[in-house]
């Protein structure tokens, strides 16, 4: 059984994937798996999996209901004691990622849940490195980026992302692991990069559809009362409207 499962989600993306496969095949730990979930690419991704010579790759290629159905299949199929996921475009921060976690884990009694910063970059090449916050600010949104978590799988217990949330499943998915998966003392908290991410995907773009999304998530997982709750809707609605039309002054909050 190996101690990581890197789980990569993909559909017609193939010039990603085989940079985050360059990631991933470049850690200098090899005690992981890498599990491909293709959603039935027409690109050429089967054909190019199916001609990888790397003892580690298992992949699959069918049609799913979706990338949050896709990332469950991922769940499912795992094998590694700790889960990552690193879907087509996300880099590992460095070569030494795996490694340095594979030691955190030696060094703590209990570890159920592991995170740390990482560094987001434009398309255009501009990085940007993020601090993490404390977990237990979960209620105010994302602590990390979600390619910069490690999940236990044996704390799993049935545990998968909601596919009725079409857009931040993901986020449901930590919070309600955290609050019912995770003890304190099982949380550790990395102080390394762990994911390059790349930004500007579906949450950025359906911004309001989140936001919706992350209101049901407070009330329903964490419990937060509406008043708070709202507050918080209208804080990331003008956060989101100045990114929009004033982008350099979230850019600098949220960076420095």
């Amino acid at each position: 059984m190996p101690l990581f499962s890197v789980i990569s989600i993909c559909y017609n993306d193939l010039e990603n994937l085989k940079r985050t496969y360059n990631s991933v095949s470049s850690q200098t730990s090899k005690d992981y798996e890498w599990l491909v979930i293709d959603g039935a690419s027409n690109d050429g991704t089967p054909k190019w999996l199916s001609k990888l010579e790397n003892e580690q790759l298992s992949w699959i290629s069918e049609k799913d209901h979706g990338i949050f159905n896709a990332m469950n299949k991922g769940l499912d199929q795992s094998k590694g004691e700790y889960l990552i996921f690193m879907n087509s475009g996300d880099l590992f921060a460095d070569s030494e990622v795996l490694k340095k976690v594979k030691q955190k884990i030696k060094e703590n009694t209990r570890v159920d849940f592991l995170y740390g910063d990482s560094v987001d970059f434009t398309k255009d090449n501009h990085e940007f490195s993020k601090k993490s916050r404390h977990y237990s600010s979960m209620w105010k949104g994302m602590f990390t980026q979600h390619q910069a978590m490690f999940f236990a799988k044996d704390h799993l217990n049935g545990l998968q992302y909601r596919e009725n949330l079409k857009i931040t499943a993901d986020y449901a998915f930590i919070c309600e692991f955290i609050k019912t998966r995770c003890t304190s003392e099982g949380i550790v908290k990395l102080e390394f990069p762990v994911c390059r991410f790349l930004l500007g995907g579906t949450n950025e773009v359906q911004r309001i559809k989140a936001l919706n999304e992350d209101f049901y998530t407070r009330k329903n997982i964490l419990g937060l009362n509406n008043f708070v709750n709202s507050g918080l809707y209208v804080a990331h609605l003008m956060h989101h409207l100045l990114k929009k039309y004033i982008p350099f002054i979230p850019r600098l909050l949220r960076y420095n």
